[in-house]
């Protein structure tokens, strides 16, 4: 509450101004580490910086954390979706729900309504998150906002969060020349505030004395540069394209005193960066300009758990033809046990997620080129056209080449009881287009399905993006757990419920195991040199408690209810 709603910035060498982040807390790394990071270069931001993308918390709690440590080189304004009503919507409230709770949401919320909405720079440049207003007369009027305060449904504060250029303007560019062909306000197709054209700009401008408009709030195509509002040509903004979001566009300006450099864009996926283009140039000044979003992946830091040594153990034999594509991983050589698995390791391994959303929430194992196979308790009382399955997916807060395949029907095991939880829990996902495992290159093929066998005493696999202890954060990553498997007489002196539909499977004093989150995941076992599911994950007590194994459903106990569900699928 310190700084007065229009801020007033001070004449300084070099300055960055960057466009929405929308989440993109990578990107937001990348731009800091060419930018350079705070105090080196001075920032202002225009808003936005939830929603959409996978990580909010990390790119909020960042960029407030740099304004407490450096208030006099970093600024922040407001956008749009910081207000309750907005960011309730589009994502952040379900993270902040999902990951801690909704009291953290709320306290978000009573900051985002003490951010300021708009800035001038250098006294020529005017910056806000929309746009103009029919409604600002003076810059008293926006010094008046009181704070704090949510967003109305109309007037000054609305518009200079939501308002856009009109469509009648060059795409490209926006020149406030008055020969435009739109030149007043007009409807917004958002259905919130006005859309402002090249007489505005220009009346605005020679109003009070301005240069420039800088704002935000509009997705651009790529290989395009962004919307400029100015008195004059050679002003332009780099942009660079964030592919996590809906191909939303973060951008950024690089303002030096009395200068506006234009850099040439440039793509990621090259590899290359080169020096830009400076229209006027000052060989004592050096431009830094941001990175595009790259197509190569990006590294994350997850906590790992420590490691269980793996013997080897005999695996129970089965009657069962291996066919050439099934349960085929890509194993690493390091030892397993409640780690982070490799990329690809598990290419049948799938993620459960609402229609829209990136949160996983149950496992599922591939099964042939139509069928997801996962636990009865993770589909009961959803529909599929609400449901949505993640396939190669590793890092859930990155895009790291995962598809996303809608869900076409559920069929649920009709001797599934959703009361207690107990036996036959599976459910089975009809997929709503048919998987190419040659085209996928390997990143998604089905585990094998076994014919027979106990499978008791045997080392297993459990994979899940699942919390990793019992009330603990769930993981970014894919995570990894290896148990050995249990015969029903050993398992019935924890549990009374155990019937043959059930397998059981823990490690010697417990600690390692599937808990929340890995529902409906892969318990699967290596036979001929093949790995097959065995299991599905199901319930249990706790996490890892000693003398409670995990209870998971057994595959061979809903075989032939599985391949006649199933028959309008194939294996490869």
């Amino acid at each position: 509450m310190a700084e007065t709603d229009k801020l007033n910035i001070d004449s300084i060498i070099a300055r960055l101004l960057e466009g929405d982040i929308h989440g993109q807390y990578y990107d937001l790394l990348r731009l800091f580490e060419y930018g350079g990071f705070p105090p080196e270069s001075n920032y202002l931001f225009l808003g936005d910086y939830v929603d959409r993308g996978k990580q909010s918390l990390e790119t909020i709690c960042l960029l407030l954390a740099y304004k407490i440590k450096y208030p006099e080189n970093f600024f922040l304004l407001r956008g749009n979706h910081e207000c309750a009503s907005i960011n309730r919507i589009y994502g952040f409230y379900e993270e902040c729900k999902r990951r801690y709770n909704i009291k953290l949401w709320k306290t978000f919320t009573d900051c985002f309504n003490c951010l300021p909405v708009a800035a001038i720079v250098d006294e020529k440049i005017f910056c806000c998150h929309g746009g103009l207003s029919p409604d600002l007369q003076s810059m008293e009027q926006i010094r008046r906002i009181p704070r704090p305060t949510d967003v109305p449904d109309q007037g000054l504060l609305c518009d200079l969060l939501w308002s856009d250029p009109d469509k009648g303007l060059p795409c490209d560019l926006l020149w406030s020349d008055p020969d435009k062909d739109t030149m007043g306000w007009g409807e917004n197709d958002r259905g919130v505030s006005f859309t402002f054209g090249a007489e505005v700009v220009a009346k605005f401008l020679h109003k009070h004395d301005f240069d420039l408009i800088c704002r935000a709030h509009q997705i651009l195509k790529a290989n395009k540069y962004t919307v400029i509002l100015a008195k004059q040509a050679n002003m332009l903004i780099e942009e660079t394209n964030a592919r996590n979001c809906v191909d939303n566009v973060n951008f950024t300006w690089t303002v030096f005193t009395n200068q506006i450099f234009r850099p040439d864009f440039f793509t990621g996926s090259s590899g290359k960066y080169p020096v830009p283009k400076i229209e006027k140039q000052w060989h004592h000044l050096v431009l830094k300009v941001v990175l595009p979003v790259l197509d190569e992946k990006l590294d994350l830091k997850v906590h790992k758990k420590k490691g269980v040594n793996v013997k080897s153990g005999e695996r129970s034999e089965t009657s069962r033809s291996v066919t050439k594509c099934c349960g085929l991983a890509r194993r690493s050589t390091r030892i397993v046990g409640g780690v982070e698995t490799e990329v690809r390791e598990y290419p049948w391994q799938a993620g459960l997620v609402s229609a829209g959303d990136s949160w996983i929430w149950c496992g599922g194992t591939v099964i042939n080129d139509r069928y997801v196979l996962t636990a009865a308790h993770c589909t009961v009382g959803r529909s599929a056209d609400r449901l949505e399955v993640l396939l190669g997916e590793h890092a859930m807060f990155l895009a790291d080449g995962e598809r996303r395949v809608a869900v076409a029907a559920v069929t649920e095991h009709p001797r599934y009881r959703s009361v207690d939880t107990t036996g036959y829990d599976f459910s089975l996902l009809r997929l709503a287009q048919q998987l190419d495992f040659g085209a996928l290159g390997g990143r998604v093929a089905p585990a094998c399905l076994p014919t027979g066998g106990e499978f008791v005493g045997v080392e297993a696999i459990v994979s899940g993006w699942g919390t990793t202890s019992a009330g603990g954060p769930q993981p970014d990553a894919l995570h990894e757990v290896t148990v050995r498997t249990q015969s029903n007489a050993q398992c019935s002196a924890a549990y009374r419920q155990i019937n043959p539909s059930m397998l059981c499977a823990a490690v010697s004093g417990g600690g390692k195991d599937a808990c929340q989150g890995d529902s409906g995941g892969p318990l699967v076992t290596e036979v001929a040199g093949r790995y097959s599911l065995i299991g599905v994950v199901s319930w249990g007590i706790g996490c890892a408690r000693p003398d409670y194994p995990g209870v998971y459903a057994r595959v061979t106990a809903a075989a032939d209810w599985i391949r006649h569900n199933t028959a309008d699928a194939s294996l490869c």
